[in-house]
């Protein structure tokens, strides 16, 4: 079976034989050589599905497919003319996600850093609002989840439906297909966010940001204390004299402190960025404080420069870059296409490949994804 959208206006899908499956020719869907087109396929567990055609001005028409045959996927057939393909977008769908289409509208294609989703996996099966609302994001550097992602989980279902935080870090494979192991953020009432994993530890450990009740904790992956909060490193941001800082933004820096590194702290309602010793016995536990052109919603340190994201719900997230050594500061990636509900954001060099959190299903009222998913960008390297 072939989805297919031809240049005579057909929506559907073909058989081998380029018999007609489902679908038919809608003359208002035809389109030239030379114009672009899109195609969304939707294809289900239960054999179900559907095919959507977009056309160059926009307008989409949606044919339901059923009975896919499940098996290889062949080349298409090529007649007489040659498709320039310039982006295909492989999305694999976890969670309940019934009325799928009516949550995904067209993509953004305003520029060409985009490159492909997932949807995050469920935090508990059957989730009301599929995946999980996903904050901070941080690559573990050891162990057995070396590589995998420790994701900040605000555990809040849909923005203004009264269900209660319940914040937690999830372990994800780095695929973001499965959730590894959770840890509880042991506590009510306040949004888990930032998340930064610890780069010297021996045995790794994974920091957050939790921002109402005005802390930074520390959260042991492996041994003894696995799935447990550190208390003793516990940072409480009124004890050091800054009262009312709610941290949100968070990153490791290994080349500060005292021996144990150190964090540099923001709020996403204020420019004011504390570097804290992360030792808890440091005779000076404030190393520094500078000053962000626009409140930071989260962190990461590349290369000991810190990178931040910022921007409302609604408008395209933009990513910028502090210079630790110089104090100066640029603009870097963005505005990121389809990032209206953005929020942590994690680089890898290797892939040169950025990947943001987006929580779309919490905020549903902003932007076309309207479910919980990380984007992944292809974009210059820092």
């Amino acid at each position: 079976m072939v989805f297919a959208y031809l240049s005579n206006g057909f929506v559907g899908a073909l058989n081998s034989a380029n018999g007609t499956v489902a679908g038919g020719v809608q003359a208002a869907m035809s389109f030239s050589v030379g114009q672009q087109v899109r195609v969304r396929v939707v294809a289900r567990a239960d054999n179900s599905g559907s095919v959507t055609a977009i056309s160059p001005s926009g307008q989409e028409s949606t044919v339901a497919v059923a009975n896919i045959p499940l098996g290889t996927v062949w080349a298409a057939q090529r007649n007489a003319g040659t498709v320039e393909v310039e982006r295909i977008s492989a999305v694999p769908m976890a969670g309940s996600l019934a009325g799928l289409e009516s949550k995904m509208a067209s993509q953004d294609l305003t520029s060409n850093d985009w490159q492909t989703y997932r949807v995050l996996p469920d935090s508990t099966p059957g989730r009301a609002v599929p995946g999980f609302t996903g904050t901070g994001i941080s690559s573990i550097p050891s162990g057995g989840f070396k590589g995998c992602f420790a994701n900040g989980n605000d555990g809040r279902l849909r923005e203004g439906d009264g269900s209660p935080n319940e914040g937690e870090i999830l372990i994800t494979d780095p695929q973001h297909s499965r959730i590894l192991m959770k840890i509880p953020g042991g506590y009510t009432g306040a949004s888990l966010q930032g998340v930064a994993c610890d780069t010297l530890a021996a045995s790794a450990t994974v920091w957050a940001a939790c921002s109402e009740n005005g802390t930074i904790r520390n959260y042991a992956i492996y041994g003894t204390q696995a799935q447990q909060e550190v208390v003793s490193d516990r940072i409480v941001m009124a004890d050091l004299g800054v009262s009312g800082f709610m941290p949100n933004a968070l990153a490791f820096d290994a080349s500060r402190g005292t021996g144990r590194g150190a964090l540099w702290v923001g709020s996403n309602s204020g420019t004011t960025v504390h570097c804290i010793d992360a030792d808890p016995a440091a005779a000076t536990r404030i190393l520094a404080t500078i000053t962000l052109a626009n409140n930071p919603d989260h962190f990461q340190m590349i290369d000991g420069r810190l990178f931040y994201q910022y921007g409302a719900n609604g408008v395209r997230a933009n990513i910028r870059v502090y210079d630790l050594a110089a104090n100066t500061e640029a603009a870097k990636w963005g505005p990121l296409n389809d990032a209206l509900a953005p929020e942590g954001f994690y680089y890898d060099k290797t892939s040169r490949t950025l990947f943001l959190l987006n929580d779309g299903g919490f905020h549903d009222s902003v932007g076309n994804i309207k479910l919980n998913v990380v984007f992944q960008y292809k974009v210059s390297a820092p």
